[in-house]
């Protein structure tokens, strides 16, 4: 790579005169350059760079609209239609924590952001790294909640029989999941410790508990068929008083 010291026609003429090899010219649309580039290597192709390409093209659309203005015509006026209100994030299927609601909202403010900034969905799709389908179907929608349709709405799950018991424990003050789980794990729940965390972080931690002492119960065997009694959720112990080394 060399650095031309002016932008006479001599100077490119002479440098390429010396790489007689070269077979592709890419140049700009100065003279001096078409000129040297022209002595220089007589037998090369001249082509041009492909923002200068852009560039042209987007030059000669705009003298094609401009002269042809007064074909174009206004755009009727659209009827009034009533306005629907969107649904809000709170009646939507995810409400708002919801780490895929979040996410699909993100990405929907994102893509219609880009698009109402003036770039077209290719771009767009080449930005954020996504497919084009994918740009399409978010632009289709005029709200995020319009994405919220799926194999993840309203789709059963193993821990569906066990909510109403859940509930219940929550109510009586139990916030312990891996207490919660062994529990409904005794019930016949078949799947891991995972999925019940999983409820309890994201479901349960939203709902107010009673406020007052725990509601402690004896531990009672459980027939055959029968929910177990439930026990109290363990505390942490007090902290020992006294001197360091010395038993109380």
């Amino acid at each position: 790579m060399d650095l031309l010291p002016d932008r006479e026609a001599d100077t490119p003429a002479a440098w390429l005169a010396e790489r007689p090899g070269i077979e592709i010219v890419c140049r700009e649309r100065a003279p001096f350059f078409a000129e040297g580039a022209t002595r220089g290597t007589p037998q090369a192709l001249h082509v041009a760079d492909r923002w200068h390409l852009w560039h042209n093209l987007g030059e000669a659309a705009e003298k094609c609209v401009y002269w042809h203005r007064s074909c174009l015509r206004p755009a009727p006026a659209p009827p009034d239609e009533p306005q629907v209100e969107a649904e809000s994030a709170s009646s939507s299927p995810w409400p708002t924590g919801h780490r895929f609601a979040e996410r699909t909202r993100a990405k929907h403010a994102t893509i219609h952001a880009l698009l109402a900034a003036g770039h077209s969905k290719r771009s767009v799709a080449r930005h954020l790294g996504m497919t084009l389908n994918t740009i399409l179907r978010f632009s289709r929608t005029a709200t995020p909640e319009e994405l919220f349709t799926g194999q993840w709405q309203s789709r059963a799950t193993k821990l569906d029989p066990y909510m109403p018991y859940l509930d219940q424990r929550w109510q009586e003050s139990c916030a312990n999941a891996w207490k919660l789980w062994k529990e409904i794990k005794e019930l016949g729940y078949p799947q891991g410790y995972g999925n019940g965390r999983n409820h309890v972080s994201r479901i349960l931690r939203g709902k107010p508990q009673p406020v007052g002492p725990r509601r402690h119960h004896r531990p009672a065997p459980s027939r055959a068929g029968s929910s177990p009694a439930p026990t109290p959720c363990r505390e942490r112990p007090a902290p020992l008083q006294g001197r360091p080394g010395q038993l109380p």
